[in-house]
C-alpha cells in the first residue's frame, strides 16, 4: 500500500498520483474525483447516502481500494460491447 502523509493526508501527491496506485492501495476522496473526473462532494453525498463506490474508514479518515472504484466504474458501463448477439 502507497504511503500517505498524515499531515498533508496526500494531496500533495494528487496530480496523477493514482497511475502510480495499484489496486490494492488506498486513495483519498480527492485522489479518487480526480481519477474519474467526478467532484469530491460527488463522494461525500454518495457516503451520506451510502451509496457506492465501496469507501473505508480508516483512523478517522475515508479512503477508497483503488480496486473498488475500478469494479465500481465497470458496473456502470453502458451501450454496445461489441458482442456478436445475432
Amino acid at each position: 500500500m502507497a504511503a500517505i502523509s498524515s499531515k498533508d493526508h496526500g494531496r500533495s501527491r494528487l496530480r496523477n498520483s493514482y497511475a502510480t496506485f495499484g489496486p490494492g492501495d488506498f486513495l483519498v476522496t480527492e485522489q479518487v474525483a480526480e481519477y474519474t473526473g467526478l467532484s469530491t462532494s460527488f463522494y461525500e453525498k454518495r457516503r451520506v447516502k451510502n451509496l457506492p463506490p465501496i469507501w473505508h474508514k480508516l483512523g478517522g479518515r475515508v479512503r477508497y481500494l483503488r480496486a473498488h472504484i475500478d469494479e465500481w466504474i465497470e458496473s456502470n458501463r453502458h451501450g454496445f460491447d461489441g458482442g456478436n448477439d445475432g
